[in-house]
C-alpha cells in the first residue's frame, strides 16, 4: 500500500509538470511565486513520498 501511495504521488507530480509545460508552450508561464515557492500540498506530498521511499528501503 505505501508503494501505491508513492506511485500516486509521483504520477500527480508528473501530471503537474505536463500541465506546466502546456502553459509555457502557450505563453502562459506560471508566475515566479509558483515556480520558486512550492505550495503546502506540494511540500506535504514530497515529504510523504520521501517517507514512503525510506520505509520501502
Amino acid at each position: 500500500m505505501p508503494l501505491l501511495v508513492a506511485f500516486a504521488v509521483l504520477y500527480l507530480f508528473g501530471m503537474r509538470s505536463i500541465l506546466d509545460e502546456a502553459f509555457i508552450v502557450r505563453g502562459l508561464e506560471p508566475s515566479i511565486h509558483e515556480i520558486y515557492e512550492p505550495s503546502v500540498p506540494d511540500v506535504l506530498a514530497a515529504g510523504l513520498a520521501t517517507t514512503v521511499w525510506s520505509v520501502a528501503e
